[in-house]
């Protein structure tokens, strides 16, 4: 197809669609599971290719960004079948189209935005609320028509009223500065606002909090909270009847005991389970029918109904993906034990009728674990304190009435635990043999991309992230990838892998741009920046993901200048550390200088238990303020080496030759840790960079020793007696 074009001044004049879906945070972000987090991004992935295959297929033009000709969820849209009989196929797992895109119109005069982009959103969302209502809602409320009136009124208005999508359509000149001017358009269209949600009512969702939750109920109130617990009980039964056939198995896979939730949170939440082959058989086809697919993952095309339904069900939860590298060494090491356990918690399953509530991680999930089917226990069962002193009416029947039985798990897990204890012990006294109760999410954003796509071009934009999207999706490894798709990148990783992750992403995207004919200034030009938060399982996820969000937003863009890779620890009490520096400026893509120092620190922390985070403390409080916020020189740079190297002598034997050497290696490597690069563009569009230093490079190195950063290290010698005057030091720092 030939785009209809006016000949003015030289250029060439086109008519010009952007649109975009929202909430884009409001509806990813707010998850309390892993498999949250993924419905959002997919169904809002999902939704946008609604809109661009509708513009193509109707032949009013094509998409000119993202580029969509060898992208595996739109290609999976195209494609489906139009008789229903003909589909059922596996299709992309990943949503890897984003929210907003840019269409060249070829018939404007036959063109309208909101009859055919906006309603092939609401269609294709009505169409899959309605299902989610009829399998399970519907017969949940069967015999209570006042229960029913009330929650189908609150289902209307939220599922009707929750889409924002704008749009603005022009005509704009084929040129560079045409497409810089068309570019902007839409972030002036978004600030005329024309979307106001309902005022909600009631007692809210507690996953997304603005909504109303869906019994309408007041639990303040001693009827309503009764009535409230009744109507979530009811479809939690109507779930596993659905599931299991007998209503006994209460799947609180899908709503945990004490969830609440409006009704886009139940979409979010249950439309996965449609795809279950124990589902009613016209379900599932009603399922693949309004998506297209079965979001399994092709590489999942040859195989049965039941691992394809479980890929979109089953997520990994966080403590399962914190546990990873525990599994791994146990299952290697201590086969004979991993089957062991695994059979005993089996058996007490069922026993007590437990399976949905102990098994509940998918087999063949961690590629490392070579299908142990320790992989299939749920990750709460590799923490003893979520055992014993996790609130119990979280687990759900049987185990929250039932103390004694939390404990006998609890011995089970000591017993695999004592297998791998006694190679190693922390500096802070836990075991090595105990799972790390930390992991790590990785957020990464291209940088600058509105001024970029004007200088290039949607096309060539179009394709370098084509190329990056393709490469990042299918990136082998243990970590869980929730969004890949553009320039962006989500995923939970465990936290030994994380940082080494984020530089091969990074390595992706330059060598997606390396490889364009743009010249080298340009391709320097597209760059990307990173956020990795450090937290433990237990965290909600959605207050992790928006830390991440302003990390990588207010910290690594608009703090230390773009091209940068941020990095926060958070622990129960708040945030420990954060440390930012730009990435390695010297082409290297998969390296990072600062990021390659700490980690070298870390690693050196780990086998040598001397090298304690109080004298990191000492000097953070020594010099710590002199340093903050300015730019240290080389010659600066010596001079508090000298200084942290005096410090470091202290009460130590510095005539002897070892002991200084040995002294003067830790500090170097401390302070190569402790330098980070910033930078931000000034008006002449050149960048001028400084180093700075601080040590929480020093305290965050100490927290990934601690925490797993050199994964199955053989067992360290006895540590030596300690020195006078210094405090004695855990013998072993090698964690599992």
């Amino acid at each position: 197809m030939t785009t209809p074009v006016t000949q003015h001044g030289g250029a060439h004049m086109q008519h010009i669609l952007h649109f975009t879906l929202g909430p884009v945070q409001g509806f990813v972000a707010e998850a309390r599971r892993t498999r949250d987090l993924w419905a959002g991004s997919f169904l809002l992935s999902w939704l946008a290719g609604q809109a661009m295959r509708a513009i193509v297929e109707g032949g009013y033009g094509r998409i000119d960004f993202p580029a969509v000709d060898d992208d595996p969820l739109y290609q999976a849209l195209s494609k489906t079948p139009a008789k229903t009989s003909d589909r059922g196929g596996a299709g992309p797992r990943i949503g890897s189209l984003p929210n907003r895109f840019r269409a060249l119109i070829e018939k404007p005069s036959e063109f309208d935005p909101k009859a055919v982009c906006e309603d092939a959103i609401n269609s294709k969302w009505r169409a899959l609320a309605d299902l989610v209502w009829d399998t399970f809602l519907k017969g949940a409320l069967a015999d209570d028509a006042e229960q029913a009136r009330i929650s189908r009124a609150i289902w209307e208005r939220q599922i009707n009223g929750f889409w924002d999508m704008a749009w603005v359509m022009g005509e704009s000149f084929d040129t560079e500065e045409g497409r810089r001017a068309d570019g902007k358009w839409l972030d002036q269209r978004k600030n005329w606002r024309t979307h106001w949600p309902a005022e909600e009512p009631g007692d809210h969702c507690m996953l997304m909090g603005d909504y109303q939750e869906l019994s309408g109920w007041i639990r303040s109130r001693k009827e309503g909270r009764a009535r409230q617990d009744a109507f979530w009980e009811k479809l939690r039964r109507q779930i596993s009847l659905q599931l299991y056939r007998d209503g006994q198995d209460k799947s609180l896979l899908e709503i945990g005991k004490g969830e609440r939730l409006c009704a886009i949170a139940v979409v979010k939440r249950l439309f996965p389970v449609l795809f279950d082959p124990r589902i009613r058989k016209e379900v599932r086809e009603k399922a693949i029918e309004i998506i297209g697919f079965i979001p399994c993952g092709q590489e999942l095309a040859t195989a049965g109904a039941l691992e394809q339904g479980e890929a979109v069900r089953i997520w990994r939860s966080t403590p399962h993906i914190a546990a990873t590298p525990w599994l791994r060494r146990i299952a290697q090491e201590h086969p004979k034990s991993v089957v062991d356990y695994v059979a005993e918690i089996k058996k007490i399953a069922s026993a007590n009728k437990a399976s949905g509530v102990l098994l509940s991680e998918r087999k063949g999930a961690v590629p490392g674990l070579d299908g142990h089917e320790i992989e299939q226990l749920d990750g709460n069962l590799f923490f003893e304190e979520a055992l014993l002193r996790k609130k119990p009416d979280s687990w759900g029947p049987p185990l929250d009435a039932n103390e004694a039985l939390r404990k006998q798990l609890a011995g089970h897990l000591l017993t695999l635990q004592e297998k791998t204890k006694a190679n190693a012990v922390s500096r802070h006294g836990r075991a090595q043999g105990k799972a790390n109760p930390f992991y790590a999410l990785l957020l990464m954003d291209g940088d600058n991309m509105g001024k970029l796509i004007g200088q290039l071009g949607g096309r060539q934009m179009a394709e370098a992230l084509g190329v990056f999207t393709k490469k990042v999706a299918a990136m082998p490894g243990d970590h869980v990838t929730i969004y890949a798709g553009g320039d962006d990148y989500f995923g939970l990783f465990p936290l030994p892998d994380v940082i080494d992750k984020a530089l091969e992403i990074r390595g992706h995207y330059l060598d997606a741009f390396a490889s364009l004919s743009i010249g080298t200034e340009k391709a320097r030009a597209c760059t990307i920046s990173a956020a990795i938060i450090f937290a433990p399982y237990d965290l909600l996820l959605a207050h992790l993901r928006r830390e991440s969000h302003h990390l990588l937003d207010d910290v690594a863009k608009a703090q230390n200048g773009r091209d940068s890779l941020a990095i926060r620890v958070i622990k129960g009490s708040g945030e420990m550390a954060t440390w930012v520096s730009k990435w390695d400026g010297s082409g290297k893509f998969r390296s990072n200088a600062a990021a390659d120092a700490m980690l070298k620190l870390a690693r050196a922390m780990a086998g040598e238990p001397e090298q304690s985070s109080s004298f990191i403390y000492k000097l953070k409080r020594l010099y710590g303020g002199i340093y903050k916020d300015q730019a240290i020189t080389v010659p600066e740079q010596k001079r508090l080496k000298q200084l942290m190297l005096a410090e470091r002598l202290v009460g130590r034997d510095a005539r002897q030759p070892k002991v200084r050497e040995k002294a003067e290696r830790q500090v170097e490597t401390l302070l190569e840790a402790c330098l980070t690069v910033s930078g931000r563009s000034n008006a002449n569009a050149t960048e001028k960079l400084t180093m700075r230093f601080g040590l929480e490079g020093g305290l965050i190195a100490r927290f990934l020793a601690d925490n797993g950063i050199v994964d199955a290290a053989p067992a360290p010698a006895p540590a030596p007696a300690p020195e006078e005057g210094l405090p004695a030091q855990d013998a072993n720092r090698n964690a599992a």
